[in-house]
């Protein structure tokens, strides 16, 4: 950075910390508040994150060792009335559900 950058930079965060404590000196609790709501609102994205990403472990996983029961997922899905396109050479329990 140059000399001018360096300044501008300086400025810039001393600008930011005098309106930070501006801000802090006119009302504790608001200011509070508002800093919470802001870490909270940014949490929220994260845990649903993470918590697609458990379903989706658990589901792959299910699937992976065989004891994942298709049953539910097609009685989910499925209405009645509904066509379901499926080969012939899936698991026996799905293919004896489907026949």
């Amino acid at each position: 950075m140059t000399d001018p950058e360096k300044t501008s930079l300086k400025q810039s965060i001393v600008f930011i910390i005098r309106a930070l404590r501006l801000i802090w000196n006119s009302s504790h609790k608001w200011s509070a508040i508002s800093l919470a709501t802001t870490v909270l609102r940014g949490a929220i994205p994260i845990v649903m994150l993470w918590t697609i990403k458990l379903l989706i472990d658990t589901v792959t996983d299910q699937i992976g060792t065989g004891h994942f029961d298709h049953r539910h997922t097609i009685e989910a899905l499925a209405q009645a009335g509904d066509h379901i396109v499926a080969q012939k050479t899936i698991y026996g329990g799905s293919y004896n559900l489907l026949a």
